[in-house]
């Protein structure tokens, strides 16, 4: 059986926004467009994932680039393996 080497890139695209947990065990989420800022969202009870923080700076979106070696089903981040 011929032993498959791939490298695949996957990128994630996700835009900020806004999730607030339900009494019904549910998530609500909201777009960023739906409040002026993080505030304005907490005082609705949404919270913003920390994901949208590099540091304590804010951002509009989280790229997640993921490298991906197969190798009969082994799979890996690192490229260099």
């Amino acid at each position: 059986m011929k032993e498959i080497k791939e490298l695949i890139d996957l990128l994630e695209w996700i835009p900020k926004f806004y999730y607030k947990y339900e009494s019904d065990n549910t998530v609500t989420i909201k777009g960023m467009e739906t409040y002026a800022d993080e505030a304005a969202a907490n005082a609705d009870n949404y919270a913003m994932h920390r994901m949208f923080y590099d540091g304590d700076v804010e951002q509009n979106e989280y790229i997640r680039n993921e490298c991906m070696r197969y190798a009969r089903g082994y799979k890996t981040c690192n490229k260099n393996k």
